[in-house]
């Protein structure tokens, strides 16, 4: 036997030997290959480069989209702002323009703060245009003031005017195409944003230079070599990385290029061959060879364009070759190496084979057996305590839906009257309902599920219970169950909401203590009106006065009381989000800081209806309320002339969501703290004053709705509670 091995050890020494040689002579083959290839690129190696051009400028494409979006918003909102505070300037009237022959409420907008705002560097100019096309106000940066804007006048201001007129058609922002700027080598474009207030209309007309997609364009293609164009559709270059040929049109360099009529066939839309080797008419150092050009046709933001990658190809195949020739090199050393490793392994492992006896073998292996069975055994059996010791529950599934495997806790959470469980369908312990959903996991393979359900246990009542689902992991046909009981959970969560409603209740209080001063004196006071007065009409009136305010006492306490008794979770009803708010704002009237407080209601009416629970809604809206008033207050001490004011708006987001919105003008929320305030007992009041529950209990209750609660906070300025509740 000893033999016999030594022989295939000979043998393996000899292929390994020749399979070594193979391998040197296939390195020489594809270094002299390499080097044959490097001098020109091959049509693989303009594929490669082609495809990779056109995946880079889908993503400019599909980023700039989304970047457009992102820069218009950003302007609307700037030039939304100096409208608004255009409004809250005091003593702004609408002024006489000696342009114009009619009062225009945006003469007083100030061009140079908005541009000062917008702070762009791409900024060209900046002007307010009444609606007869006669600038009010005027900034200008690189260009000069514009002059009557209408549709007879010259170029660009025709151009202006017919997005003015198509603006104020469709009441948004409307994109100019692209025309040169006074300046060489430039291009600019405008937008225009409709204005409106009253009997008051203008236009922003805003010009940008090219460079406003500049940040797109910034990342070379393949590298440093490689450049991204922005060309119209007329042929003129709106952007290159090279400044002086932007604005440029590529019929300027008809007697250099060629290729010029196939370029503009692709422009106009006449052909559809994405790439092309063409001349290189720009007179830099790669004058007397080919560029590899790819186009695309493409709508950036507003604008239908066509974007071009270059690329000399000379570049483009030196660049290719040199990577496959480093791919190649590192591959066969690793090869070498691994070789080599294994010759030393097969000749030290063939001499051990002949200098061992068999039946040490033999007795080394039976060690290893009986070792290897003692240490599965003590696995197996700690893997058992441990899953054993778990305290969730957890239920192994095989794909047909049945129990194969359960540790204890399974029996004392779901079945403390069955002996076993292994073998039963799922069907037998959970709902039909739940079964199928568990089909549907095991068909589709997805990942997890998260279900909070109510199960009635045998001898233990019904249970709150917490099932997450996902596939046992490295075997796709079997699911692993985890399963909590919340129950006790769920009862301390409704006992904190419960606490914390009556620590808001002791906050009403001093200002419920008031209303119920005022009736109290006033029974007084008519009760001795009554005594010393004999008449029977003024005893008449003094007793309705009496009843009037008797009436009064008793709604603040009917108030009060409907307030602080307690909720179930099941008691949901349809709601009108903007009748719970007037009922929030009716608790909170008695406040002591109510009357001090401006309060702005901004709603959206005829809002769907949602199904919540009133009390919980009521006690997170009193609670958004309560902590507006105080942070709205604590800045009044420290600025005496503050105007304290709460807005709550209201309105539909994405069909979806009702979006209800509390934004206060109070001291906001220091950044450092701003990841911990939904955190339970975190507070920032005085101890006696706060409990800290009144975010937390407020998150949790939106949570379980499946709703969300975001906080927008300017330190020194205000914050803005956002919540969003599901309508379904």
């Amino acid at each position: 036997m000893s033999a016999r091995l030594e022989d295939k050890k000979l043998k393996l020494e000899k292929s390994f030997v020749w399979l070594l040689a193979g391998f040197i002579v296939l390195v020489v083959i594809s270094l002299v290959y390499g080097n044959a290839v490097s001098s020109e690129a091959s049509e693989k190696q303009i594929e490669d480069y082609v495809r990779q051009s056109l995946r880079t400028l889908y993503g400019i494409k599909r980023n700039g989209d989304t970047w457009y979006e992102l820069q218009e918003r950003g302007i609307s909102a700037a030039i939304e702002e100096e409208v608004q505070f255009l409004e809250q300037k005091s003593g702004v009237t609408s002024t006489y323009s000696v342009f114009s022959e009619r009062m225009n409420f945006f003469s007083s907008l100030d061009s140079e703060r908005l541009v000062k705002k917008l702070k762009r560097d791409d900024l060209q100019m900046l002007a307010v245009v009444s609606p007869e096309g006669i600038p009010l106000s005027v900034f200008p940066i690189a260009e000069k003031p514009v002059g009557i804007i209408s549709g007879t006048a010259e170029y660009p201001y025709n151009l202006w005017w017919k997005a003015v007129e198509e603006a104020h058609a469709k009441r948004r922002i409307v994109s100019t195409g692209f025309f040169p700027g006074r300046s060489a080598g430039a291009m600019l474009f405008a937008m225009v944003v409709p204005l409106s207030h009253g009997d008051s209309s203008a236009s922003v007309i805003i010009v940008f230079q090219e460079r406003f997609y500049s940040n797109l364009f910034n990342t070379p293609l393949l590298d440093e070599y490689s450049f991204v164009w922005m060309i119209g559709s007329d042929g003129r270059i709106i952007h290159h990385p090279v400044p002086s040929i932007v604005g440029v049109s590529l019929s300027d360099y008809s007697t250099g290029l060629p290729e010029l009529p196939a370029i503009f066939d692709f422009l106009g839309g006449e052909a559809s061959n994405t790439h092309m080797l063409i001349s290189n008419p720009f007179g830099d150092s790669y004058k007397d060879e080919k560029l590899l050009l790819v186009m695309s046709r493409l709508k950036v933001g507003p604008h239908d364009v066509v974007l071009a990658a270059s690329a000399p190809q000379r570049e483009v195949t030196r660049h290719v070759n040199a990577t496959m020739r480093r791919l190649l090199s590192f591959a066969f050393s690793a090869v070498a190496v691994a070789l080599i490793i294994v010759l030393i392994w097969s000749k030290f492992k063939t001499a051990e084979i002949r200098s061992e006896e068999r039946k040490d073998i033999t007795q080394e292996l039976d060690r290893m057996v009986e070792a290897r069975t003692v240490e599965l055994n003590f696995v197996t059996r700690t893997i058992k305590d441990l899953i054993d010791s778990i305290p969730s529950a957890l239920i192994v599934l095989d794909r047909n839906l049945r129990i194969l495997l359960v540790n204890l806790s399974f029996y004392s959470i779901l079945s403390p009257s069955v002996s076993s469980a292994t073998g039963r369908d799922i069907g037998d312990i959970f709902s039909d309902e739940f079964k199928r959903r568990l089909n549907e996991v095991m068909k589709s393979k997805k990942p997890v599920i998260d279900v909070e359900m109510r199960k009635r246990v045998e001898g233990q009542g019904e249970k709150i219970l917490m099932v997450s689902v996902l596939h046992l992991l490295g075997k796709r046909d079997r699911l692993l169950l985890v399963i909590d009981d919340v129950s006790e959970r769920r009862i301390l969560e409704r006992q904190l909401i419960q606490a914390e409603k009556m620590a808001g209740l002791g906050t009403l209080m001093s200002g419920i203590a008031h209303e119920i001063n005022n009736p109290l004196n006033a029974i007084s006071g008519m009760a001795q009106i009554m005594v010393a007065r004999s008449k029977d009409e003024e005893t008449v009136a003094g007793a309705q006065e009496i009843r009037r305010y008797v009436n009064r006492v008793a709604e603040i306490v009917k108030e009060l009381s409907r307030y602080s008794r307690s909720s179930k979770v099941t008691d949901m009803v349809q709601a009108d989000i903007n009748k719970v708010i007037e009922e929030a704002l009716e608790m909170v009237s008695h406040s002591r800081h109510f009357k001090e407080v401006s309060i702005e209601k901004n709603f959206s009416y005829g809002l769907p209806s949602i199904k919540v629970n009133i009390i919980e809604i009521e006690q997170v809206f009193i609670n958004m309320l309560t902590n507006a008033f105080d942070a709205v207050m604590e800045k009044k001490q420290n600025v005496p002339e503050l105007e304290p004011r709460v807005r709550i708006t209201t309105n539909l987001h994405e069909e979806r969501f009702i979006h209800v919105a509390f934004t206060d003008n109070g001291t906001g929320i220091p950044s450092d703290i701003l990841q911990s305030i939904f955190d339970p007992f975190f507070t920032t009041k005085d101890q006696g004053v706060g409990t800290g529950l009144g975010l937390s209990i407020s998150y949790k209750i939106i949570q379980r709705y499946g709703g969300v609660i975001l906080a927008d906070t300017k330190p020194g300025e205000g914050t803005t509670f956002i919540i969003r509740l599901p309508i379904a």
